[in-house]
């Protein structure tokens, strides 16, 4: 320990030097350390933002999908899965849908506008029975493009393949509650119609 207060007290110079290099080393580590937390900030500013924008922004998407009440029948739906609402909606036929007319398709290739579309709303129209749209030869694939705009005016445009021949081979078993309720309450009212029968 005596020799290192020796060595130091014999070379000034020498420390002076070292004590100068650690402190720079300190200050570009610092300023280091200060680059990457600015950055890391950057970042989470601009994260919270865009889950801000994620949290009030709508989301409208077009695809097609089976009638839950309607055995067989597939819809065309456009629906709005964002968090905010949708104003000016519409969508166009970009490719595809040239056998829509041999397969009693009604979807209009430049399609309507709506108005306003709720968060968590659609809009769905008849494409046609399954057993028709995939038929021999089925329904031709075919590419919509939505566009939509937000409440305070931006735009958006999307665009999205809808293929029929997804549900080829689906089966269903059983009946729906919709169904089996309504088999229940026809058979209510025939009893009934029975009763006021035979008190005539």
């Amino acid at each position: 320990m005596s020799d290192l207060v020796f060595w130091l007290n014999a070379n000034p110079n020498a420390v002076s030097g070292l004590a100068s290099a650690v402190s720079a080393i300190a200050t570009v580590v610092l300023a280091m350390t200060t680059i990457v937390y600015a950055w890391h900030t950057w970042q989470l500013a601009k994260e919270n933002r865009l889950l801000r924008r994620a949290g009030t922004d709508p989301q409208v998407v077009a695809y097609a999908t089976l009638n839950p009440r309607v055995f067989g029948a597939i819809d065309f739906v456009i629906a709005n899965i964002g968090k905010g609402p949708a104003q000016n909606v519409s969508f166009e036929i970009l490719s595809g849908g040239e056998d829509f007319s041999s397969k009693g398709v009604r979807l209009p290739h430049r399609g309507a506008r709506f108005t306003f579309l709720p968060q968590g709303d659609q809009i769905s129209t008849f494409l046609g029975m399954g057993h028709e749209l995939i038929g021999n030869p089925s329904l031709a694939p075919f590419k919509v493009e939505v566009r939509y705009e937000e409440v305070l005016g931006a735009k958006h445009v999307a665009q999205f393949d809808v293929n029929i021949s997804q549900f080829e081979g689906l089966v269903r078993l059983g009946k729906s509650a919709d169904e089996e309720i309504a088999e229940s309450v026809k058979k209510i009212a025939e009893e009934m119609g029975k009763w006021s029968r035979s008190r005539l």
